[in-house]
């Protein structure tokens, strides 16, 4: 009699939606804001480890003793260093919470995460690391002994988060403001230079220096 009850109840609250209400307020949600700590953290861990990849000299294409820095799977030690068979030591292990999507992009946390280095192309700062297999990209040395950037942005907005964000060798790190640009996926990807200042282009010269508008449209704020 009180298994018939129940059933009773549920179809009542369900026909009056409230029983629908009640179900949204109960359902799983995405940690929003703890994935988007997650990512700063991250990619101040990507900062530090940068450093000491680019200190150790461990590539060194035009042998002048000023090591390049690292692209993210190298950093993370997931994949051979250029040039060589060693693997690179991140510390504390693997982190189990990464995996490799392609094309330079990585999971984490409900974020991706994708490593940029300057290309042989002078001035561009647009080469990610290959696809195992595929040839590796012609990285500018000079350049890669001095810059760097990593893009992060949700795996899917509004849902595992809602910022984006952009940090290089300077440290600190740049985060979509408002709603202007929501960033999401693998179908919308901000591009290496979202968040320079309107009209200009992927230039390595510029570094994280928000200005107004930028070219998503969006405004980026300092972390």
């Amino acid at each position: 009699m009180r298994h018939k009850k129940k059933i009773l109840l549920a179809m009542v609250l369900i026909s009056t939606g409230l029983g629908l209400s009640l179900y949204k307020s109960h359902r799983p949600r995405y940690p929003i804001s703890a994935n988007e700590s997650a990512a700063i953290a991250f990619i101040k861990k990507l900062s530090t480890l940068q450093n000491r990849f680019q200190a150790s000299g461990l590539v060194d294409l035009d042998r002048n003793r000023a090591g390049e820095y690292a692209f993210l799977g190298e950093l993370l030690g997931q994949r051979p260093i250029r040039g060589s068979t060693r693997y690179f030591n991140p510390g504390k292990g693997p982190d189990p919470n990464i995996s490799y999507v392609g094309d330079g992009i990585y999971r984490r946390c409900g974020y991706y995460f994708r490593m940029f280095l300057p290309s042989s192309t002078r001035g561009r700062m647009d080469v990610t690391e290959p696809d195992e297999g595929k040839p590796s990209p012609a990285v500018h040395v000079p350049s890669a002994e001095v810059l760097w950037r990593c893009m992060a942005w949700p795996e899917r907005y509004g849902v595992t988060g809602n910022r984006a964000f952009v940090t290089d060798q300077s440290g600190d790190y740049l985060y979509t403001h408002g709603e202007a640009c929501r960033y999401s996926g693998l179908e919308r990807m901000p591009a290496v230079d979202a968040f320079n200042p309107k009209g200009d282009g992927p230039y390595v010269e510029y570094t994280l220096a928000p200005n107004g508008v930028s070219r998503d449209g969006s405004r980026w704020a300092v972390g």
